[in-house]
């Protein structure tokens, strides 16, 4: 599918063979940075193609992307970048502030945009290529998740890239028909469910949609211009969409499956949604940090009455 839709958003449409050639291409200028196999590279930034693009460039080359919660402090943040002891600090122009005070704390040794230049920070395409990087290993750690740290301090979790294909594959019910799939990534990249799903859609070649943030109307918007597929949302923004629907005028006959998870749903906020999108499949995951998906309610199990 080199010619299918690959990345999706506000910029433009890339493909697959462009996403593919980009991906690389950063993987070029991450070893030209100085970063080398096993090497932790911290992200901070907001849901973006290019985000997308850095996950796999970095665990190409045999590196470990360790992204950054946004929500947190910058003392928050300071910690767990200590404890990655990161080569290099990857971020965008929504949190340069943030990374450039990170920077000024010794925190990271090198710091580049994303994307484009950010006044005092380099973009990583300015750097020199290095030499073509040796592919990293499935059974590498290619990414390392900090915890919700709600019984003490976060700690990095690590995950390769097997243990994220196999929870593909383990959890495949959830995401139903992955024909032609096109996603809406609004669950911010930071956080193991979305970038599980970034894998599941780019195991399917399908198109990722990221938003950079949570907001409603963008969600509506995207799903109706962009002839999306599926979506994650959290149980509270299941209710915000839905109270945003009628004033949206968003074409959602495309969408095929919500899938939600991360809290509790109310079982009347459940029973709302179906009947107002009853041409949706809903999907609950259900996992944490150290495991990625422990369990699913499928579709067919979202019925009100009956076995």
């Amino acid at each position: 599918n080199a010619g299918g839709d690959a990345i999706v958003s506000a910029r433009g449409v890339k493909t697959w063979r462009q996403t593919r050639n980009d991906t690389e291409a950063l993987a070029h200028k991450l070893i030209g940075a100085g970063v080398g196999r096993g090497d932790r590279v911290c992200l901070l930034g907001a849901n973006s193609g290019r985000y997308i693009e850095a996950l796999f460039a970095i665990a190409r080359i045999g590196a470990i992307a360790a992204p950054l919660n946004t929500r947190l402090t910058l003392e928050e943040i300071a910690g767990q970048i200590a404890d990655a002891e990161p080569t290099l600090l990857l971020t965008d122009e929504a949190f340069a502030g943030q990374a450039r005070a990170l920077r000024s704390q010794g925190l990271a040794p090198a710091l580049f945009g994303l994307e484009a230049p950010i006044d005092d920070v380099a973009a990583i395409a300015s750097v020199q290529d290095g030499a073509p990087p040796a592919l990293g290993g499935a059974d590498e750690t290619g990414c390392l998740l900090y915890t919700g740290g709600t019984t003490g301090r976060p700690k990095g979790v690590m995950h390769s890239s097997d243990t994220l294909v196999m929870n593909v594959f383990q959890s495949a019910n959830i995401l139903g028909d992955p024909l032609n799939m096109r996603f809406v990534h609004v669950a911010p990249l930071f956080h193991i469910g979305a970038i599980a799903y970034a894998v599941a859609v780019a195991l399917q070649a399908g198109a990722h949609i990221p938003l950079p943030a949570c907001d409603p109307a963008a969600v509506l918007n995207a799903i109706s211009a962009h002839r999306a597929t599926h979506v994650t949302l959290v149980p509270t923004m299941i209710s915000r969409v839905l109270d945003a629907m009628p004033g949206a005028n968003a074409d959602l006959a495309s969408l095929r499956r919500i899938i939600y998870g991360a809290s509790p749903i109310p079982e009347a906020l459940l029973t709302r949604a179906i009947e107002s999108l009853p041409h949706v499949q809903f999907g609950q995951s259900y996992g944490q940090t150290e495991t990625i998906t422990i369990t699913v309610l499928p579709a067919e199990r979202h019925v009100a009455n009956g076995p």
